[in-house]
């Protein structure tokens, strides 16, 4: 019965959790809201991470096309935005595209996610809220042929269709979701064929508990970072690469994010 109910896997998919200690992080965070004077937080925080971490690691930075491997010259970083759909009033997805995340600073990310987002919600983002009003209507059993089109014309292809309502790249090197804000501890989230996306970070709830501290046990906060990401992009020594980046910036975001006054 298990042979005929299931076919060999042809997935890519890779699924991993890292979780890491956030106190040195949040306090940064904190420091930098101060200074800037608005709303900086954990996801604007993990643009910049991975921002710099795709810079320097760029085998990371890749996309697929016509079987072969294509470096991307830009960082550029998806975030997911909760919203309430105007139409039906249900809470649905959206998103937004920091272009260039690894030159930019912090408190600019901040800036731009923080309007941007305002714009989303309010469904006043022309670009993206045309799509979803051009998507709204065509006929449900046509969403996936017009989507996997447009994913073929605009990555395979890598034809400009700005001039007619669709985005160039309009989902950048990697996506970050934070979960967390929705009251999850736990997410995979899976890979989307038309955004070429290869690599998705769902951030957990900050939680506080024990961990061990110079042999002792100590109460601290951890951040779970679960990722899902495409293995025909990266294997474990790409994986391994990033993870250490990202530890090094959880340990010391002074020295590798730039200093912070304290506040």
């Amino acid at each position: 019965m298990a042979l005929g109910t299931w076919r060999p896997p042809d997935d890519p998919t890779v699924h991993g959790t890292l979780t890491l200690r956030c106190d040195r992080l949040l306090e940064y965070r904190a420091r930098a809201e101060h200074a800037a004077g608005h709303r900086v937080t954990l996801t604007h925080l993990m643009v910049k991470i991975m921002g710099d971490v795709f810079r320097e690691i760029p085998e990371a930075n890749r996309i697929v096309r016509w079987g072969r491997l294509y470096q991307r010259e830009k960082v550029d970083v998806f975030v997911h935005v909760a919203m309430t759909d105007p139409t039906t009033g249900k809470l649905d997805l959206s998103g937004l595209v920091v272009r260039n995340a690894d030159a930019r600073s912090l408190f600019d990310i901040a800036q731009e996610v923080e309007s941007t987002v305002h714009r989303v919600r309010a469904n006043d983002h022309g670009a993206m809220t045309q799509s979803r009003r051009s998507f709204q209507k065509i006929p449900s059993f046509l969403v996936r042929p017009a989507l996997n089109l447009m994913a073929f014309l605009t990555y395979t292809l890598n034809l400009d269709l700005s001039a007619i309502g669709v985005p160039k790249d309009a989902f950048g090197s990697l996506a970050i979701t934070n979960v967390g804000a929705l009251g999850l501890d736990t997410a995979y989230v899976p890979l989307v064929p038309y955004t070429r996306l290869p690599v998705f970070i769902a951030l957990g709830a900050v939680k506080e508990g024990p961990v061990v501290e110079d042999g002792a046990l100590v109460v601290g906060r951890t951040l779970s970072i679960h990722v899902t990401f495409d293995h025909r992009i990266m294997d474990g020594s790409h994986a391994a690469q990033v993870v250490n980046a990202i530890k090094k910036r959880f340990a010391d975001p002074d020295g590798a994010l730039g200093t912070i006054p304290p506040s």
